[in-house]
Parts: structure tokens; C-alpha cells; sequence
């Protein structure tokens, strides 16, 4: 475990070079809600089976 061994994550946590949120909310999924207001993703999304 690298992690444990460097005292230290595998990946930089810096927020420098990240889009604006207003970049990320306009690429983000808007699913639609149902009767109830309850999102309704994508069927590809439903993982059911495993």
C-alpha cells in the first residue's frame, strides 16, 4: 500500500486547474424527473443484473 508506505495520497487534491462549476454544470446530466420528482436515469445506467 503506497498510500500507507508515503503517508501521502497517489493523485493531487490542488483545485487550481479546475473548470469553473459553471463549465462542469453545463456538460452535467439533467435527468428528468418523474411523476414523483424522482430522477429517471438513463437505462444504461441500471446495473441490476449485478
Amino acid at each position: 500500500m503506497k498510500s500507507v508506505e508515503a503517508e501521502a495520497l497517489p493523485f493531487d487534491l490542488s483545485t487550481e486547474n479546475l473548470p469553473p462549476c459553471d463549465a462542469i454544470a453545463s456538460i452535467a446530466l439533467k435527468a428528468p424527473l418523474d411523476e414523483d420528482g424522482v430522477p429517471v436515469l438513463p437505462g444504461a445506467w441500471d446495473n441490476e443484473d449485478e
